[in-house]
């Protein structure tokens, strides 16, 4: 794996809920769980040192009265020669009158010096010195006892607690990171399951029911509110489907052809009577132009610029209203066509439906009526009918072109 791969992976789990809990339970043992863990560990070591302190004094303070009480020279030397070897003292000194001034001096090491200290740890010496003064049953001073204790075990000791103290952390720093990356599975487990809920139906895909198990009443209600939406949208696709079905049959039943195109005249749907009246099957004719239904075979793809007028100029005057226009059969025959033509909008785009009916024989009805009704039984010329629709014709064209027409009337005397 790559280093770019890890890097993504790092930060999409860092990114993650189990991760953001991961690390900020982890920030939050190392910051307070330090601080927390040093303060104990600095007041049980200094109440350590204090007790050791203490002790030290009252025992010395009971050696110094018991000399001088019972100032035997002799047992005052074996007892602090012992004392040297097995009870934590490396340091003893008597000075003064007691034993006939003979002065006595034992430590476990050479080169120890008494030095007086006020507190543990005072010189660096792991040595704590004090003095206790030796006073006869009158009071009156008879010496001077100095005496050390060794500071090196007490050290140790705390050396060792803070080594005990720092593997219990990391033990239990582990063990909650443990703790809450279970925790973030079983909150983040329902979540994705949830996701992929989504994906689904966003997808379509509504038909397999939602069962989210989750202890946190937050992800079980939108568990709960997702499915409710998924039936909700099971019943509205349903009379959808229904509604669709219905006017589907109704389109494919009605008597004219009805289709439907875009802006820029591309067929996205051809009921079966348009089938029937063009030639072309449904599966042909959609994606197609709606230039193959009123352009002669083979002019389109050499004027293009006639769909591009009939686009933009002649929908507008077809819309909402029956024209008349010449329509073009699969196998290039035309016919006679009316269309009505309406604006609709479908799916947020503007579309046209267009529903057209094959006019010939009504056509041809009316162009046999029209040449029996105008022109004169016996004389086969235009009649005066003919001559006062074709007045009101150029009199119309006038007023459009703005252009100067004549009409010629002639009158035939006696007839």
């Amino acid at each position: 794996m790559s280093e770019e791969k890890k890097e993504r992976r790092v930060l999409a789990f860092l990114r993650s809920l189990p991760g953001r809990m991961i690390v900020s339970i982890f920030v939050l043992t190392l910051i307070l769980g330090a601080l927390l863990m040093s303060s104990i560990l600095f007041l049980s070591i200094n109440a350590q040192k204090d007790s050791f302190v203490q002790n030290a004094q009252e025992q010395a303070n009971t050696l110094a009265r018991a000399m001088g009480l019972d100032p035997d020279y002799l047992e005052i030397k074996n007892i602090f020669a012992n004392s040297v070897l097995s009870h934590g003292v490396v340091y003893v000194e008597l000075a003064g009158t007691i034993g006939h001034g003979e002065s006595f001096k034992k430590a476990k090491d050479s080169h120890l010096k008494f030095l007086q200290d006020t507190e543990f740890g005072g010189h660096g010496d792991n040595v704590y010195y004090l003095s206790e003064p030796i006073r006869d049953g009158d009071g009156n001073l008879i010496g001077v006892l100095k005496i050390g204790y060794d500071e090196l075990r007490l050290a140790n000791q705390a050396k060792h607690m803070i080594h005990r103290s720092v593997v219990f952390g990391l033990v239990y720093m582990w063990a909650l990171m443990l703790i809450t990356a279970s925790l973030a599975m079983r909150l983040t487990n329902p979540i994705k399951t949830l996701q992929k809920a989504c994906k689904e139906i966003a997808s379509g895909n509504i038909d397999k029911e939602l069962n989210i198990e989750s202890n946190i009443s937050e992800i079980s209600g939108l568990g709960n509110d997702l499915e409710h939406m998924r039936r909700e949208l099971v019943a509205s696709n349903k009379k959808i489907a229904a509604n669709e079905a219905r006017y589907a049959a109704i389109l494919d039943h009605a008597a004219e052809g009805i289709f439907i195109f875009d802006k820029q005249g591309v067929i996205h749907s051809f009921n079966r009577s348009a089938e029937q009246l063009f030639g072309y099957r449904a599966d042909e004719i959609v994606g197609q132009n709606i230039a193959a239904l009123i352009t002669p075979h083979g002019v389109f793809e050499h004027s293009k610029d006639h769909l591009k007028n009939f686009m933009q100029m002649e929908i507008s005057r077809l819309i909402g209203r029956e024209s008349e226009l010449t329509g073009f059969h699969k196998d290039g025959a035309s016919f006679h066509m009316a269309l009505k033509v309406r604006a609709v909008v479908l799916e947020e785009k503007e579309m046209y439906t267009a529903m057209a009916a094959d006019i010939s024989e009504r056509k041809a009805l009316m162009d046999h009526l029209k040449s029996v009704a105008e022109p004169d039984g016996l004389t086969g010329l235009y009649n005066r009918s003919s001559f006062q629709g074709e007045l009101e014709r150029l009199v119309d064209l006038t007023k459009r072109t703005k252009q100067p027409s004549a009409l010629l009337y002639i009158d035939l005397d006696h007839f």
